[in-house]
């Protein structure tokens, strides 16, 4: 199914830190369908769960959007030693792609 196939690129990019050493780096999950959730937050890349929970069908990317970037920005302040940050999107579903530039407007 294509949510076995997002698992499946979600472990294999937790796998792809490690092997590269990056073990220290901090990730966040949002997941997201018509709302948008924080299933893990500033985790270290050799602690995070690897499991994400279906949250049933509907893909919308603003409220997703959205919460990634606050959580961005919330790393900022939260961990202002971190010199990088990066958004890895994932999805396993098709949406319109209105309201995509709205919801980094505050951005």
């Amino acid at each position: 199914s294509k949510w076995d196939g997002l698992v499946s690129a979600f472990q294999k990019y937790i796998s792809t830190l490690a092997e590269l050493g990056r073990f220290n780096d901090l990730l966040s999950v949002v997941q997201f369908g018509s709302e948008s959730r924080i299933s893990q937050r500033f985790m270290r890349c050799s602690t995070i769960s690897q499991e994400l929970t279906y949250g049933g069908g509907g893909t919308c990317f603003p409220p997703g959007l959205r919460r990634a970037a606050d959580v961005l920005l919330e790393g900022r302040d939260v961990h202002p030693d971190c010199a990088k940050y990066t958004l890895v999107w994932m999805t396993d579903g098709c949406a319109p792609l209105e309201g995509v530039r709205e919801a980094f407007a505050k951005y």
